[in-house]
Formats: structure tokens, C-alpha cells, sequence
């Protein structure tokens, strides 16, 4: 069965890190070395009793990816983003999901961020009288950046989309450039 997990963590792995996902990152071969990173990635060590253990592994991780891209491409905001991509394609994977217990996790997960999620989230922080970080490129996300755009994807999730997680808004908001605004 493990085989077949690992197949399907790969599988999870191309989906989730798509050809758009990480461009522009300073580098080619970003997207290759996410991918090989996730598809090896152990799940085991995520599922943890509280959000902050949870954060000690998603940080610990995020340094070891951020680390494996190549020279020039050593950003911390896409290796954020892939594994935040990968664990939500995960969760949403009904096998990958009961193998490793992820629905114990769900409320921990981080919204994956780039320029779509991060737009629609500074216009609802307007329009809440709230203010968020400028958004200057996944590439110059900064992890307190990060963490402030978290919290207010929290409050956002559960209180204007009445969502369980935070991680769902990426499904929720995200839009290819050009398409109508949800």
C-alpha cells in the first residue's frame, strides 16, 4: 500500500505544483525541485496535536525547500506556497487524506498565497478597515508578511465565507488572471 501512497503523493505533487504555480521565481528548475521535494515529503510529521506544533514543521519544511531550489531561487514565499499547495491537494485526495489522518489538521492549513489570494485579501481587509502588507511578488514574501495575511484569511474564512479552514479559500477566490472575480 505504501507504493501506492507514494504514487500518489507524486500524482499530488505534479497537480499541485502546475506549470504557473511557482513562475518567475528568479530560476528555472523551481518547479522540478518542488515537485521531487513533495512527492518525498513524510505527511506523518504534520499531523500534531496543536496549530503550533503544526507551524514548527510547515516553517521547518518550508526552510528544507526553500533551501533545494536552485541558486537565484531561494525564495521563502514559494516554497511556502508549494507545500501549502501540496498539504490542501492532500487533504482534498480521499486516499492520501485517511492514510495519514489529515482531516486532523484541516484547521492548521495555510491558504496558499500569491497575487489573485493575495488581492482579494487586501480588498476585504479595506473593506473591513483592516490593513494588509503591500503585495510585492511571492518571491519577497516575508514569513511575517505571511503570517499577517494568514490571520486575516482566518477571520475572513470563517466568518464571511463560513468555511471550516482557512485553506479552502484558495478554491473559493482564486481566479487565472483575466477571469471574473467570484
Amino acid at each position: 500500500m505504501e507504493n501506492l501512497m507514494g504514487k500518489f503523493r507524486e500524482r499530488l505533487a505534479n497537480i499541485a505544483i502546475g506549470p504557473s504555480a511557482l513562475r518567475n521565481q528568479g530560476a528555472s528548475g523551481v518547479i522540478d525541485a518542488a515537485r521531487k521535494f513533495l512527492a518525498g515529503l513524510d505527511l506523518t510529521q504534520f499531523v500534531v496535536a496543536d496549530e503550533e506544533q503544526f507551524l514548527k514543521v510547515l516553517d521547518k519544511q518550508t526552510e528544507k525547500l526553500r533551501t533545494d531550489f536552485p541558486d537565484g531561487a531561494k525564495n521563502w514565499g514559494a516554497a511556502r506556497k508549494a507545500i501549502n499547495l501540496f498539504l490542501a491537494e492532500c487533504c482534498y485526495h480521499r486516499f492520501i487524506c485517511q492514510e495519514y489522518h489529515l482531516e486532523k489538521i484541516e484547521a492548521f492549513l495555510e491558504t496558499p498565497l500569491d497575487s489573485q489570494v493575495a488581492k482579494k485579501l487586501i480588498k476585504k481587509a479595506k473593506e473591513n478597515d483592516e490593513k494588509l502588507p503591500r503585495w510585492q511578488g511571492l518571491k519577497h514574501l516575508t514569513q511575517s508578511e505571511s503570517n499577517d495575511y494568514q490571520q486575516f484569511a482566518y477571520q475572513y474564512a470563517k466568518k464571511e465565507e463560513k468555511l471550516p479552514a482557512r485553506f479552502y479559500l484558495d478554491v473559493i477566490i482564486w481566479q487565472p488572471e483575466g477571469s471574473e472575480e467570484t
